[in-house]
């Protein structure tokens, strides 16, 4: 992806990403479990999982791992409602590419 300059890499400490990424996919499992309500004894596991989430700039950067692929799609919604976005929208070209690249 194209950045407006040269970006700055260096090296992090890999606990603190390693604890960033447990309380992220907590709260998003939180979020989903009380989303869905009750699971009727079923083992209900959210299907993606946030695994690097940071803002750089005027980018908001969010890497995520496909658990099943089937809700992937109502899991990104989900959790861009939970970032505060309005009305989520992804476009049917995009669900079709999203789902071609999963199924791959």
């Amino acid at each position: 992806m194209p950045l407006p300059s040269e970006p700055e890499v260096k090296k992090g400490d890999v606990d603190v990403f390693r604890k960033a990424t447990a309380l992220i996919n907590r709260k998003l499992s939180e979020a989903y479990y009380r989303s869905m309500g009750r699971n009727h004894g079923k083992d209900i596991s959210p299907a993606g999982e946030a695994t690097f989430h940071e803002k750089i700039g005027a980018h908001d950067i969010l890497v995520s791992h496909v658990i099943n692929n089937n809700g992937f799609i109502e899991w990104v919604k989900k959790y861009l409602v939970s970032e505060g976005v309005d009305n989520p929208r992804i476009p049917d070209g995009l669900k079709f590419v999203m789902d071609e690249y999963i199924n791959e």
